[in-house]
């Protein structure tokens, strides 16, 4: 893109107009440019609309719109001199590409110029080890014995098999089917499979679920069940056959936004529409206090309470147990060497195993 657009817009219509563009992006599900990134989730919208809003706002003290590129190499160089980590940098860069393409202004700025380091995906952070999930589980299913919020100990569980939170917040009614299966001892039990397409547009994923949590589902089904069966009796006041309720249960997401075992009293909301699915900030304050509270609040623990913490210990634990193609082709990658940028064990595990003791 090599000329800059002369109409002139208000912040305000750039930022509407720009939102526009990113969600467009995201349904059509197609990069920027050849071998750039797709757009995957709402959150990564709401970052990008952040980043454009933060730039457009301080940088129109200082230069008229249209922008051309140095505006925004000097805002990136700002943030350079504040230190920003690499993958920060990367975000805006990020944002501020989209944000020139939809406007239709000259962008010629490489990454390179940005971060001239490689970026190190394969750094080490903190995650739950496989005990520590155990305990997490145990503590969620505890409480939820006492405040039957179902809802909470699902999410876990869902965690706890390597999902991640934008496609735990994408799952409907109909990703889920019962099937018998068999347990470690050999007996039957009636296994929810989870079924679905990754939003990073990886290979398609199921999940068998084991005998606690199927049965952690089936309570939180019959509650969302009969939360939808008394919107429909009460507020609509409209007959409707079992099929017709299938058929529209089916579509209701997983986790709604409003419906919580504790807050029944949002009845209306769900008879008017389908409701929205839970987000994914809302997911990480749900699971956050369970992690602290299981883990003894540690400091490690608060460094540990984010959702990607059971992705990332899970993986690393499987590696222990399991060839990293079955695990690539569990998870749903598209490309096997991608676990390795969630193996995050530490330097001084991986060096013990290799330590000669004689």
């Amino acid at each position: 893109m090599s000329q800059i657009q002369t109409q002139t817009y208000s912040i305000d219509e750039i930022l509407e107009k720009f939102k526009k563009f990113l969600e467009e992006r995201l349904k059509l599900g197609k990069p920027l440019q050849p071998r750039n990134p797709v757009i995957t989730s709402n959150n990564t919208i709401k970052r990008y609309y952040l980043f454009a809003r933060t730039f457009l706002n301080n940088m129109i003290l200082k230069y008229s719109l249209p922008f051309d590129e140095n505006v925004a190499r000097e805002f990136l160089a700002i943030y350079r001199k504040r230190r920003a980590k690499p993958r920060t940098l990367l975000v805006i860069y990020s944002a501020l590409k989209n944000l020139y393409y939809c406007m239709g202004w000259s962008w010629n700025i490489t990454l390179k110029e940005i971060i001239p380091e490689e970026i190190n995906v394969y750094v080490e952070m903190p995650y739950l080890t496989g005990e520590e999930i155990d305990k997490i589980l145990e503590y969620a299913e505890h409480e939820a014995e006492k405040n039957g919020c179902y809802r909470d100990v699902v999410l876990l569980y869902l965690l706890a098999n390597a999902m991640r939170p934008e496609d735990i917040r994408r799952l409907k009614i109909s990703n889920l089917e019962k099937k018998t299966m068999k347990d470690e001892e050999g007996n039957e039990y009636d296994a929810y499979v989870v079924s679905y397409i990754p939003c990073k547009r990886g290979r398609y994923r199921v999940i068998i679920l084991g005998r606690k949590a199927s049965t952690w589902i089936e309570r939180w089904l019959a509650f969302l069940e009969d939360i939808v069966r008394e919107a429909y009796a009460k507020k609509v006041r409209k007959k409707i056959s079992e099929l017709e309720f299938r058929v529209i249960f089916n579509e209701y997401p997983l986790f709604p936004q409003y419906i919580t075992a504790k807050i029944d009293r949002v009845i209306w909301k769900v008879a008017k529409s389908i409701p929205k699915p839970i987000t994914t900030v809302r997911i990480r304050q749900i699971i956050k206090p369970y992690i602290t509270q299981a883990l003894g609040r540690s400091d490690e623990a608060y460094e540990k309470a984010y959702p990607y913490a059971f992705r990332r210990g899970i993986i690393t634990e499987l590696l222990k147990q399991r060839q990293p193609y079955e695990i690539s082709r569990w998870v749903g990658w598209k490309k096997p060497d991608t676990i390795y940028i969630y193996d995050k064990a530490k330097q001084i595990e991986i060096a013990e195993k290799f330590m000669v003791t004689s």
